[in-house]
C-alpha cells in the first residue's frame, strides 16, 4: 500500500458562540450540496454535553468553506435534539438527528452551572409529546436549505445520518432507541419508503461489548461496509452481503484501529480509495484517519489529520471533542468538520473544520 501524508493541514474556527450558557455547539456532519455549496449541521444553543435544550442547527458556505452563514434552526422539537446527519440525494437534503427523552434531565439540573430550570422546562413536555419525539428524527429540504419539511420519522439512528450509493440509494446503519440498542441496515430508493430491518448486532451483544454509532458506504461490488465504535476495542468492521432483496447476510467483525471512543466516518473518494476519518478522546486529543485502497480489506497506517493544543489536554472535560466527518472538495482538498472545546469557557464548544491535502 501507498504511503500516505497528511499536506498543508489548516484549522480555523467555523462557529463559536460568546453565550454564556448557550454557547455549546457539537456532533457535526457536513455534505456537499453542489460545486461551491456545503452544508454542515449539528445540535446547538445547548447548555451542555446533556441538557434538554439542543436544536438542530445549520450553516451553509457558497465558497466551498471560505465563509458560512449564521446558525440556522433546521429543527427544534420539545425534547433534546442531539447528533445530525446530513446527505444530499436526488437534489433534496436530508438533516437526521435523535433525540433524549424528558426523564434523561428530570432532576438531573445538578449537572448544570447555569441554568437551573430543567425539571420545569421537562414538566411542560407532555407524555405525548414526549413519546411522540423520542424516535429517530429527520427533515427533508427541496429547495437548497431555504426551508425544512416538517418532522418525519427515520426507521434508525446514527450521528452522520444516511448514506448515498452511486445507484441512487440510500443506506442506514443504526439504532432504534424506543426500542432497544441492537443495530440495523436498510435501504430505500426514495428517501421516504425504507426496506427491512436487517439486524446485524443484538441488544445484549451491543450492551455486552459497547456497540455503538455505526456508519456504512456501499462498495464496488454491491456489499456494504459497515464500520462501529466499540468501547472495548476501538473501531471494527463488518461486510453486508445481500442474499435477497433487501435481506442481508453479515460477516464477522474484525478490528480496524484501537482508537475507542468515538464513532466512525466513511468517504469514497474521487480516486475510488475509502477514507475513514475519526477522533481520539484521550491523550494526544485530534483528528485522524486511515485510507483502505481495497475495499476495506486493510488500512493505511494511521494519519494526523489535527492535534490539539497541548494546553487543551489539560481543559476541564478535554474529551469532549471530535466526531470528525469529511468531505473531498473540487479542487481536490480535503474539508473535515468537528468539535472541540473553546479555551476561553469550561463548557462552551466550537465547530471547527480543517483544511487538508492527502498525498
Amino acid at each position: 500500500m501507498k504511503k500516505y501524508e497528511i499536506k498543508n493541514s489548516v484549522c480555523t474556527v467555523l462557529y463559536s458562540s460568546n453565550s454564556h450558557n448557550r454557547g455549546y455547539f457539537a456532533w457535526p456532519s457536513v455534505a456537499q450540496i453542489d460545486d461551491n455549496k456545503i452544508m454542515v449541521v449539528c445540535s446547538g444553543f445547548r447548555e451542555a454535553h446533556q441538557d434538554p435544550y439542543g436544536k438542530v442547527i445549520g450553516f451553509i458556505s457558497c465558497d466551498n468553506g471560505k465563509s458560512w452563514s449564521e446558525p440556522i434552526t433546521i429543527a427544534n422539537s420539545v425534547l433534546d435534539d442531539r447528533d445530525s446527519g446530513i446527505v444530499y440525494f436526488k437534489d433534496k437534503i436530508y438533516v437526521t438527528w435523535f433525540t433524549a427523552k424528558k426523564q434523561t434531565y428530570i432532576g438531573a439540573n445538578s449537572g448544570s452551572d447555569y441554568d437551573k430550570d430543567w425539571d420545569r422546562y421537562c414538566s411542560q413536555i407532555s407524555d405525548n409529546e414526549n413519546e411522540k419525539f423520542f424516535k429517530p428524527l429527520y427533515v427533508v429540504s427541496e429547495d437548497n436549505g431555504k426551508t425544512f419539511s416538517e418532522i418525519k420519522y427515520a426507521p434508525v439512528f446514527s450521528p452522520h445520518g444516511m448514506v448515498k450509493s452511486n445507484e441512487n440509494r440510500l443506506f442506514y446503519v443504526g439504532y432504534r432507541p424506543q426500542e432497544n440498542f441492537a443495530l440495523y441496515l436498510t435501504k430505500s430508493d426514495d428517501g421516504e419508503n425504507w426496506g427491512q430491518l436487517n439486524q446485524f448486532v443484538s441488544d445484549e451483544r451491543v450492551k455486552n461489548e459497547k456497540l455503538y454509532e455505526p456508519t456504512c458506504l456501499p462498495l464496488k461490488d454491491g456489499r456494504i461496509l459497515i464500520l462501529v465504535r466499540s468501547e472495548i476495542d476501538g473501531i471494527k468492521e463488518l461486510y453486508a452481503t445481500e442474499k435477497e432483496s433487501g435481506v442481508y447476510d453479515f460477516s464477522e467483525m474484525t478490528l480496524v484501529t484501537p482508537t475507542k471512543k468515538s464513532p466512525p466516518h466513511l468517504l469514497r473518494l474521487k480516486n475510488g480509495n475509502i477514507l475513514l476519518t475519526y477522533c481520539r478522546r484521550e491523550t494526544p486529543l485530534g483528528v485522524f484517519c486511515r485510507v483502505s485502497e481495497d475495499e476495506g480489506k486493510t488500512w493505511s497506517d494511521e494519519l494526523v489529520v489535527y492535534l490539539s493544543e497541548e494546553e487543551m489536554n489539560d481543559k476541564p472535560n478535554s474529551w469532549d471533542m471530535g466526531y470528525p466527518a469529511t468531505v473531498e472538495l473540487e479542487n481536490g482538498k480535503m474539508l473535515t468538520v468537528f468539535y472541540e472545546r473553546v479555551k476561553y469557557s469550561d463548557n462552551n464548544t466550537a465547530i471547527k473544520q480543517i483544511f487538508w491535502n492527502l498525498k
